[in-house]
């Protein structure tokens, strides 16, 4: 783990911590998403789980989470405030994390573009390859790459010690090199027009079956 970037995310506590005190339309939008996702019993990887806000949806959802942040500090504040018989979490780089265990979903709320761009794609391919089945999902909600160009030209300040402006095309490479495809794309604003990519992915041979199950079904 690279000790700047931990020390940065333990700073952040402060602000983090303020995602339970009122509301925020941005995560307000991923928890309504993830709704209509998960469902009971689902074993779920929450990457960069941060202060434990999406890993509390997703239990509140009766999902079984493993919970992932490379912070001590907001693995800490998580497990205070969303200590649960079904969380486990774990302080760990996900650049580095070599569990075996399989889950039937994978999430990055906000947290992919925290991920360098060099090792994307070992990220990805490792993650397909060790920890998902034929059935697995893949869920993302990651900043527009040009509004995070934006913000980096005229808001530096406002960028995290790793913000990485991924474009639509390069997320779809990443996943698709591993044989996975989209299933929903959204692209939305909060404050703008555009801001944010939401991405839902699927193992392609999954979807090559639901195309043949609906023809062969007359439909």
């Amino acid at each position: 783990m690279n000790a700047g970037t931990v020390k940065f995310y333990d700073n952040m506590l402060p602000i983090m911590e303020r995602y339970y005190e009122g509301k925020n339309g941005r995560l307000a939008r991923i928890n309504k998403s993830l709704s209509a996702i998960v469902k009971p019993g689902m074993r779920v990887l929450d990457v960069g789980c941060g202060v434990g806000f999406t890993a509390k949806r997703l239990v509140g959802l009766e999902a079984i989470v493993t919970a992932i942040d490379i912070s001590p500090k907001l693995i800490e504040f998580a497990m205070k405030m969303v200590g649960h018989k079904n969380i486990v979490y774990i302080i760990g780089d996900i650049c580095k994390f070599e569990s075996n265990q399989k889950f039937d979903l994978i999430v990055f709320a906000d947290s992919f573009e925290h991920i360098p761009a060099d090792r994307a794609g070992d990220v990805v391919r490792g993650l397909i390859s060790r920890n998902t089945h034929k059935e697995s999902r893949v869920y993302i909600n990651i900043p527009d790459g040009n509004f995070s160009r934006f913000l980096k030209n005229k808001y530096p300040e406002k960028q995290q010690v790793e913000d990485v402006a991924y474009s639509i095309c390069e997320i779809l490479a990443l996943f698709a090199d591993c044989g996975f495809e989209p299933i929903h794309l959204n692209i939305y604003g909060l404050d703008t027009e555009v801001q944010y990519n939401e991405y839902l992915f699927c193992d392609e041979d999954r979807l090559m079956e639901f195309y043949s199950n609906t023809f062969l079904s007359g439909n």
